[in-house]
């Protein structure tokens, strides 16, 4: 097939979506050739297919693919991340080139943009080095050393999914300061010696790609680097922000998180050394490059039963209790922190700084929503559980059970706390990933607060 022969050397799952663009749905002949071509089998390819949900296989195949009704996001999250991105409420490194009048690269240089590029390219990649691993911004620098220390290439990775279906602050630095990030891909690379990197992309953003590339090869001229960034769409599934599952989707198997991702520092993406990081921070290394700084800041999202809500850029220093006052929260109110695998705050923990609710799987943790009197923290778990129950991946037993087991005693008329306390904590301490463990932490939470 013509497809097939045009996108030889590209990624599997970008190759099943022009086929299935072409002809309306995956057919069993494309599957086929396809997989003689690459030489899978074509049982993994049907595999890697139907992982997808915007795969359709041809008449005859999808009416005995095994689907679950679709469960609706939960009413009261209806609108948050569009409500929240619809304004930034503070600058700082992260937010200062957010302006949609940088759409070119002359005109983000005329504001300052590129000038981390020229400082690193002035310094030695040790000194870029040593200014990303301890600028504050990366809680990866055991990776970026680690990569950079191999004989191998390494590749970078600017992870750009949401994951969660209610984060969305990727999301609006792709649309406000794309050039941020590139610059930020670009200066990686002069610190590491990588020769690929990838922006991987959640579904919902998957437009923005022409665009991506367009403006990446704009800088790659400008810079004249030897450089090459590809644009990559994820899964929409709720474990797509997860690294395993980027460089599974990239490398085209199934889009199912890996019980580790210590093998990345040394076998990543096809095998080489690979270096995953948030958009956040890569648009971080190149202002604080450029203005020979550090920061801490983070991008969080506030929402819900708040007078102003929108993206906030703070310091991980700042006491949550803080960001809400300051967002116009209610002292009384409950407040969900990690969107659908997240957990509810006791009062207590107004008082902690938001470093100390910090991980490492990315923006999904930094949102924040809080409920009115109309949503309790049970009533909303229930609904939460529901949705996780139906899109979590089940790649491992605990997730693929117990979502389910728990979503179940939830819609009981008077749930067995005991045995869900049960169930929530064998997930919490046994699941594959942060998105399954987080989606019990949830569940416990409810019953605490």
């Amino acid at each position: 097939m013509k497809i097939i022969e045009e996108q030889a050397t590209s990624p599997l799952v970008d190759v099943l979506r022009s086929l299935q663009r072409e002809e309306g749905c995956l057919t069993e002949a494309a599957l086929k050739a396809l997989a003689s071509d690459r030489v899978i089998s074509l049982t993994r390819l049907y595999g890697i297919a139907t992982s997808y949900p915007e795969f359709h296989l041809e008449k005859g195949h999808e009416e005995i693919r095994p689907l679950a009704e679709p469960v609706p996001l939960p009413e009261f999250l209806g609108g948050f991340r569009e409500e929240a991105a619809a304004m930034v409420r503070k600058d700082g490194p992260l937010t200062s080139m957010w302006s949609s009048k940088l759409a070119t690269l002359s005109a983000y240089r005329e504001a300052g943009g590129m000038e981390g590029y020229a400082q690193a390219a002035s310094a030695s990649p040790e000194q870029t080095l040593s200014a990303i691993t301890k600028g504050g911004f990366t809680r990866k620098a055991k990776a970026w050393l680690a990569a950079s220390s191999s004989d191998e290439e390494p590749v970078l990775v600017a992870n750009c999914h949401n994951g969660d279906p209610v984060a969305g602050q990727a999301s609006s630095l792709l649309k406000s300061a794309p050039y941020s990030i590139l610059e930020g891909l670009y200066i990686g690379a002069m610190a590491t010696g990588a020769r690929r990197g990838f922006i991987y992309l959640d579904p919902a953003e998957s437009d923005a790609a022409p665009d991506l590339l367009k403006k990446s090869e704009e800088i790659q001229r400008d810079a004249n680097i030897n450089f090459a960034v590809e644009v990559f769409t994820g899964p929409a599934i709720l474990v797509g922000s997860d690294d395993t599952v980027a460089v599974a989707a990239i490398e085209g198997d199934r889009p199912v998180p890996a019980a580790s991702a210590e093998k990345m520092l040394t076998r990543g993406i096809w095998a080489k050394p690979t270096i995953i990081d948030s958009a956040e921070c890569f648009a971080a290394i190149a202002r604080t490059i450029a203005s020979n700084s550090q920061t801490s800041n983070r991008l969080y999202q506030v929402g819900g039963n708040v007078k102003s809500p929108g993206i906030y850029e703070a310091s991980t220093g700042t006491y949550l209790g803080e960001l809400l006052s300051e967002a116009g929260a209610g002292g009384h109110d409950e407040v969900l922190m990690g969107g659908m695998s997240g957990r509810f705050m006791g009062a207590e923990e107004l008082n902690s700084p938001l470093l100390s609710f910090e991980r490492e799987d990315g923006p999904r943790w930094r949102t924040i929503f809080v409920l009115d009197e109309a949503n309790s923290s049970f009533e909303a778990v229930k609904a939460i559980t529901q949705y996780n129950s139906r899109y979590l991946c089940g790649g491992c037993i605990p997730c693929r059970i117990g979502s389910v087991r728990m979503a179940e005693i939830l819609g009981t008329e008077n749930p067995d706390t005991d045995i869900l306390k049960e169930l929530a904590f064998t997930l919490e301490k046994t699941g594959l990933c942060h998105t399954g463990r987080g989606a019990a932490a949830l569940v416990l939470s409810s019953l605490q607060t």
